[in-house]
Order: structure tokens, then sequence, then C-alpha cells
């Protein structure tokens, strides 16, 4: 009987550990996860330092031409961006802007601790419902570092000309976060730089 009972908790006791093991190693994956997309974003975010409230990536010395910026708004007339290295400009690299079309980006980043390299595909579009938007479509994007992040993105803006800061309202958008490293995400989340 004692042989028995012994065997009866031996058991109970072993499947016990292999549901506790189980429940850690699953918790363990969540938290990885959960870590994997928290990176992901935040790497997103840094991105864009002039619309987000992140100040990692320093982009004041980078030589951005808003009236280029401005004209392209209003002429749709594409032009040159090119960014260099210094202590107040964390990009290097060049690319052609244009409205309505996507056009290749391929951007060294420092200072960064997750990735030092973006490339992909970026559009830029004005639409008009009740207040013209700035609508950023980001394709095909990759940030190049210890793990390759793979997203697509989708952000609006509305435009509000009589505003010192015209791009002040944020209606957000969409990540689409596909793979990071070897690990597919498939996960598809709300973005908005200013409620972050």
């Amino acid at each position: 009987m004692k042989k028995s009972l012994k065997k009866k908790w031996s058991v109970k006791l072993l499947r016990f550990s292999f549901l506790l093991s189980l429940i850690l190693s699953l918790n363990l994956l969540a938290n990885e996860q959960h870590k994997s997309k928290t990176m992901a974003i935040a790497s997103v975010k840094a991105l864009f330092p002039h619309i987000s409230k992140t100040n990692k990536l320093k982009t004041q010395g980078c030589k951005i031409d808003k009236n280029k910026w401005i004209n392209l708004i209003l002429t749709k007339k594409e032009f040159k961006e090119k960014y260099t290295f210094t202590p107040e400009c964390d990009l290097q690299g060049s690319h052609t802007v244009m409205m309505d079309s996507f056009f290749p980006v391929d951007i060294s980043v420092k200072n960064m601790k997750e990735f030092d390299k973006i490339k992909g595909q970026i559009k830029f579009e004005i639409v008009f419902e009740k207040m013209p938007l700035l609508k950023v479509y980001l394709k095909d994007m990759t940030l190049v570092g210890r793990k390759k992040l793979h997203f697509d993105m989708n952000y609006a803006v509305e435009i509000d000309l009589t505003n010192q800061n015209p791009l002040q309202k944020h209606q957000g958008g969409m990540l689409y976060l596909k793979k990071l490293g070897d690990e597919k995400l498939n996960k598809k989340l709300p973005i908005n730089f200013m409620s972050s």
C-alpha cells in the first residue's frame, strides 16, 4: 500500500512539475514576445523624432530643407534629400522625395542600440476629408541591426495651416510587424506618436 501511495504521489508530483515548467515556459515566451514587440515599436517611433515624443534620434543637425518639403506638399515637385553624420545628425544617406509615389530609402543610422540602417519604400500623399490629411505609408521596411525587423506602417496627421505647427493633430495609424530576425510576428498594432 505504501508503494502504491508513493507511486501515486510521485506521478502527481511529476505531472505538477511538468505543468509548472510548461506554465513558466509559456510565461517566458510571452515575456520575450512582449519585449520584441516593445523594442520593435520603440525602434519605429525613434525614426520620427519630429512628430513623436522620443528624442533618441538626433535630426536637428541634418540640414533638412523645410522649404523643399513645403514646396513638395504644395506643388508635388520632387527633390533630393541628403544626410551626413554630424554630432547633431544621426542619419547618413540620400534619397529622392516624391508625393503620391513610393520612393526607396536606404539610410544609415548611428547611436541607436537596436539598429544601424533602415531600408524600404515610403510614400506621402495629401487626402482631403473634413480636414486635409498628410498620409505616410512605409512599405517593405527593414530596420537592420542585431536582428532585422520587417514592418509596414500607415500614419495620418491633420494639416492645419492656421497653426504655427501645422502637423500637430495626429490621427495615428497602424504598424504591421511582420518579422523580427527569424521569428514571424504577424502583429497589427495601432500607433500614435503623440500618445506615447
